[in-house]
């Protein structure tokens, strides 16, 4: 199992669909050394945030992202 699975595996199976499918739209849109330090090896945690209406995603140098429920990242 992969640190990802590992991290994901209490949200509902669409829910990581559909972090999956923003992480990629949002990652195609990063240069390819900004690529490097967001690769799903590199997520420390991952929670839903409920006030936020996002998945909150932490990484490992120390940065984090919101996957916004309706499709957007920030």
């Amino acid at each position: 199992m992969s640190n990802f699975d590992k991290l994901t595996k209490n949200l509902h199976p669409k829910d990581k669909d559909f972090l999956l499918s923003v992480y990629h739209r949002h990652i195609a849109t990063m240069g390819t050394d900004a690529k490097k330090n967001y690769t799903l090896d590199k997520i420390k945690s991952v929670k839903v945030n409920t006030i936020e209406r996002a998945i909150e995603v932490r990484y490992t140098n120390g940065d984090f992202w919101y996957y916004a429920f309706n499709g957007t990242w920030y």
